[in-house]
């Protein structure tokens, strides 16, 4: 069977149990940005359970299709870390990779001339609870006319390295020590709090990182051929979900993402979880 055939009947399940999902209730709640302010104590060693950045090596891999094209969509969390407000609150943050390609062959992996986009971003949790922070991201993109080489026999780029061919585009990027506004950002709330209604603010790195988030429902997901840690399901049950709808205030963009509790994202707005589980 095809990938754009599994694509297209993973929509209809989800489309389906997305019924199970309860709406917000009229209640609302923001978080504080306060609450990831550079003056609070932080770990590296993140387990928000709706997040899941930890261990080293965690990776998550989403299909979708966009544009008549497969995309895949690779998130690893590196053995890497960047320190912020450097010489004064020394915020060390985990350095997670996210990678994102089109799939031209259909084979399921991917090469250095597929790449669309590679970036590094910095996470951190509070320690007082398990809210997770978000300190900015480096941005990586196909660099033009540029000659990519290909890799042999199905090999993918390393997590952690710069894809050959790819710049920087700094105008893409933000850092929360970096710009009298900036400050970091809710990537998202304690899981005491993660529930239908809450609102948090993402990304503060004005003019154009302003990303926000509300979670809009909670229940559960039935996905078709999820491999997780190793084993490969024909249908997997995702029994605490959340639900949250991105918006970019900015250019009025909106999307959905949903969390799973103890797997971390199983959906990014028309992308489907694959595969996810720490590697070797």
């Amino acid at each position: 069977m095809g990938m754009r055939t599994l694509f297209m009947m993973a929509l209809a399940i989800t489309a389906l149990v997305f019924g199970s999902i309860s709406p917000a209730s009229a209640g609302e709640k923001k978080i504080d940005l306060a609450l990831c302010a550079p003056t609070q104590v932080f770990t590296i060693d993140i387990d928000n359970p709706y997040i899941l950045y930890s261990p080293v090596g965690r990776q998550w891999r989403l299909v979708g299709e966009e544009d008549d094209e497969i995309i895949i969509v690779r998130i690893t969390v590196l053995d890497e870390t960047e320190t912020l407000y450097p010489g004064t609150f020394n915020v060390l943050t985990r350095v997670v990779e996210e990678l994102e390609a089109v799939d031209e062959n259909e084979d399921g992996f991917i090469q250095n001339d597929e790449v669309i986009e590679q970036s590094f971003n910095y996470y951190a949790q509070r320690t007082a609870d398990d809210t997770l922070c978000y300190f900015g991201e480096e941005v990586w993109e196909p660099a033009e006319e540029e000659v990519f080489a290909l890799f042999d026999n199905g090999d993918e780029p390393v997590p952690g390295e710069v894809v050959d061919g790819l710049e920087r585009n700094e105008e893409g990027e933000w850092r929360a020590d970096e710009g009298m506004a900036s400050s970091p950002g809710v990537f998202f709330p304690a899981s005491d709090d993660a529930l239908p209604g809450t609102k948090f603010q993402q990304e503060n790195g004005p003019p154009d990182a302003l990303d926000e988030m509300k979670i809009v429902g909670s229940g559960s997901v039935l996905l078709e051929d999820v491999t997780i840690d190793g084993v490969a399901m024909e249908d997997v049950t995702f029994e605490d979900v959340r639900r949250g709808r991105e918006f970019n205030p900015v250019d009025g963009d909106k999307g959905y993402k949903t969390f799973a509790r103890g797997v971390g994202i199983i959906l990014d707005e028309d992308f489907q979880i694959k595969e996810t589980g720490v590697l070797p």
